[in-house]
């Protein structure tokens, strides 16, 4: 936020002394202080003395009423100035200040939008979720199209416990622009943050699709479409076949209730359409995923290097996710499942870049979780935890061997 609102402050900073000083013959003595007060106090704002600062944008806008950009200037400062969660009355004094200054700003300048990201972010330091939310909202709302917008909002939710209403954000990235592998890391790393696992594995999934085959992708993401269509369908259905046979309702209000019903289930395709096409897509990305080396091996080696720490990145979220839940909350099948994903995909990292020694370390962890769910399996899967674990040793003191070889080489070659 510090740099964000100096980048503007320095924007505004300008136009405001070269307005300043058109027709120089003209201006008051007033005006010329005040413009030295500016000048002095976007030094101090540079150097994050906000105080200071203040005083001095406090000082010009005294002499020169005319300059309403301080009413940004000033909102920003005190919007720095004041401390979430610190409850004295000067430091309520800096919020409602930065407020007042800010809303004042929007109303001078209603099109400029950084006005209203700093509006969002002083409500939201002050715990005033509404209007927090009204002003994120609005930056959604003037920029549809920019996905900065929708992660935005997205950790404003996730920072109130809306988990419901952040996913709901990550998801309208993704519709934005299906085939950007950001869109699932960011999602990804959200579940791992609430640790929704699941969610976390399946956009890392998705992620890595979107790396070397995001055609595919985009069936993946038609069949889960699909699928939370025939949730509503079904749920329709059930709904309508309760109605039917309620007998307490009158006729024609069954009738009023079930139109209402059909409404929203000529929205969806028929329910035998989704029962008969779900399981063709699915079979098309199944088939996929299993001749994807064609594909991958066709990459560029940039490419390949990030699909590598895309692989890493899954494995590592399978072995949290095991780590992470007690016995009693994961059936041991459930577990063994996650593992095996889990060292699939830190396999498929190594074929891409077989000199990872920190994989090797995760796949001697997902080993040793296995145990958790087949203890009778201990000493075979202990071995294979050792394994990994000499392996993932002998690279590490390779690379570092060879990195102070280098070292050497490099002050040999500058005569040291």
């Amino acid at each position: 936020m510090k740099k964000y609102a100096s980048s503007i402050l320095l924007l505004l900073v300008v136009a405001a002394f070269m307005l300043g000083f058109t027709g120089c013959q003209q201006i008051l003595p007033d005006k010329l202080l005040a413009n030295q007060h500016l000048i002095k106090a976007n030094s101090l704002y540079s150097e994050e003395k906000y105080k200071l600062a203040i005083d001095e944008y406090e000082s010009a806008l005294k002499l020169n009423p005319q300059l309403k950009s301080l009413y940004l200037y000033l909102g920003t400062s005190y919007s720095a100035m004041y401390k979430p969660g610190k409850l004295d009355d000067r430091n309520k004094q800096y919020g409602d200040k930065a407020a007042d200054y800010l809303l004042k700003a929007r109303t001078t300048f209603p099109e400029k939008e950084e006005i209203v990201y700093a509006l969002g972010d002083i409500y939201d330091k002050m715990g005033n979720f509404e209007e927090a939310e009204k002003y994120y909202l609005k930056i959604l709302e003037k920029n549809p199209n920019e996905p900065k917008s929708y992660y935005i909002v997205a950790d404003f939710y996730s920072k109130y416990g809306k988990t419901d209403e952040a996913k709901a954000m990550y998801e309208k990235r993704i519709v934005l622009d299906p085939k950007a592998q950001d869109g699932y890391l960011y999602y990804a790393g959200f579940g791992s943050d609430r640790r929704l696992w699941d969610l976390s594995i399946e956009n890392h999934q998705k992620r890595i699709l979107a790396i070397y085959d995001p055609d595919t992708l985009i069936l993946w993401n038609e069949s889960d479409q699909m699928k939370k269509d025939l949730e509503q369908v079904t749920a329709i259905n059930k709904n309508m076949d309760t109605i039917r046979q309620h007998k307490s309702l009158d006729q024609a209000e069954k009738t009023r209730l079930l139109d209402e019903a059909q409404q929203r289930l000529n929205q969806y395709k028929p329910l035998a359409e989704l029962n008969k096409l779900i399981p063709e897509k699915q079979a098309l990305v199944d088939a996929a995923l299993r001749n994807r080396w064609t594909k991958i091996n066709a990459l560029s080696e940039e490419q390949k290097n990030k699909l590598a720490e895309a692989y890493q990145t899954l494995g590592a979220v399978a072995w949290n996710k095991s780590y992470q839940t007690p016995p009693e909350m994961m059936a041991p099948q459930e577990r063994l499942q996650t593992c095996d994903l889990g060292l699939e995909a830190c396999n498929d990292s190594l074929r891409i870049l077989p000199d990872n020694y920190q994989v090797y370390g995760f796949i001697g962890l997902l080993w040793r979780q296995k145990i958790v769910a087949e203890p009778l399996k201990n000493d075979q899967y202990m071995a294979k935890w050792q394994e990994a674990y000499d392996t993932s040793k002998e690279l590490s003191e390779k690379q570092l061997k060879r990195k102070k070889l280098q070292e050497q080489l490099e002050k040999m070659g500058k005569g040291e």
